[in-house]
């Protein structure tokens, strides 16, 4: 009986995001959401949207993982069924402890959020 997602997996799917954040194949899940999200963090460029996505997942390691196990499967249309991936971490970019979400569809990443974490109990 296996636990997913492993340590090795969260490796994998950190390295690809960024990849995908470098090259410009991202994407919002909820566009209005992940928007809401940047604009209450002060990002309001897509060039800003960018940095704090990279910034956040060059920070992130496996054991920051913060989802269930085996991780949930997303219910937004454009990515309906691809397991979502949740960190919560203390951010040096941003000084306070963060908290993303995202999945793969294709060749794509997509962002479900990027915001303070709201679970700061369970440090």
């Amino acid at each position: 009986m296996s636990s997913r997602p492993s340590g090795k997996e969260c490796h994998r799917k950190i390295k690809l995001a960024i990849e995908r954040v470098r090259d410009g194949k991202w994407a919002a899940a909820n566009p209005f959401k992940l928007n809401a999200n940047f604009v209450d963090l002060g990002l309001l460029t897509t060039e800003e949207h960018t940095a704090a996505l990279m910034h956040s997942l060059e920070e992130i390691t496996p054991a920051d993982y913060a989802g269930k196990h085996p991780p949930e499967s997303s219910y937004e249309p454009v990515v309906k069924g691809a397991d979502m991936f949740a960190f919560s971490w203390l951010s040096k970019s941003f000084g306070c402890r963060m908290y993303l979400k995202f999945c793969f569809v294709r060749e794509e990443v997509y962002f479900f959020s990027l915001h303070e974490d709201r679970q700061q109990g369970d440090a």
